[in-house]
């Protein structure tokens, strides 16, 4: 199906006051667009991109800033989801969504949206506050945004050497979860945290040597902070810290595994923590 036909076809579904917003891409901002695969021109646009109908229905249901929307020749979105949109929709050959998609087989939908972090002084007096230091799996940092916005987790905090919010994989991996809580990142895991320590809240650090997670008690206002699987948390945290919490392996005779996987330990400590 050629760009025009896609085109009338949209316009037949939303109705002709759509049509004056509909156009193709430049290649500019192609270019444009296509460079948002790398944190630079992320931070220096202030922008990135997901891929999916259901991403651009999950961030429309979150109210992300969406600046723009690509489709695909031959790909029609959900007549009910484009009727929510008031961003410009460009038509698109395959070789175009390939240049600027993330994935090997690009679902034929990209949206550009306005990236969003919160400065330190707008989080909230009140909340609990995940942080995440040194985690540098793009995958793991996603799938905790995920797991922080499905137990209410208000503010999740990234500390230097962890994966960018707004990597594609990160995107894909919170599938729309950071739409729903608030980020942050710091330059300074200890400054943070002591600033924290400052307005009240608790501290307490995942870690393997910590109290067991069933006997774990932690406040409605803390802070907890999940290191790297390998490492851990930096040294600099733990002096700051009010306690840790750990998760015992129940499997004695099990001597290959080593740990859990960062996100399916913070799947368990976030769980336990929205009970309290």
């Amino acid at each position: 199906m050629t760009a025009a036909k896609v085109l009338r076809r949209i316009m037949m579904t939303l109705g002709n006051p759509f049509e004056s917003r509909l156009s193709m891409l430049t290649e500019r901002r192609t270019k444009e667009i296509a460079s948002l695969s790398r944190k630079k021109h992320r931070d220096e646009l202030g922008q990135c991109i997901i891929e999916g109908a259901r991403s651009l229905e999950s961030a429309v249901d979150g109210g992300a800033h969406i600046l723009e929307v690509i489709v695909q020749n031959g790909v029609e979105l959900d007549p009910a989801l484009t009727k929510r949109l008031s961003q410009p929709v460009y038509s698109v050959d395959s070789r175009t969504i390939g240049k600027i998609s993330d994935t090997r087989t690009p679902s034929g939908v990209v949206a550009v949206v306005r990236t969003r972090l919160a400065e330190r002084e707008d989080i909230p007096a009140t909340g609990r506050i995940l942080m995440l230091d040194g985690l540098q799996d793009p995958g793991n940092v996603g799938t905790l945004i995920r797991t922080a916005a499905w137990f209410g987790v208000d503010s999740v905090v990234a500390g230097p050497g962890t994966a960018d919010f707004f990597h594609p994989k990160t995107l894909r991996a919170s599938m729309g979860g950071v739409w729903d809580v608030r980020l942050h990142a710091t330059a300074s895991s200890a400054d943070f945290l002591t600033a924290m320590k400052q307005h009240g809240r608790t501290i307490w650090v995942a870690d393997m040597q910590g109290v067991e997670a069933a006997s774990w008690t932690p406040g409605p206002n803390d802070v907890l902070v999940m290191g790297s699987e390998a490492h851990g948390v930096g040294p600099w945290i733990l002096p700051i810290a009010d306690g840790s919490v750990g998760i015992p392996r129940s499997n004695t005779t099990a001597t290959a595994v080593e740990s859990l996987n960062v996100a399916a330990a913070g799947a368990v400590l976030l769980s336990l923590w929205a009970t309290h």
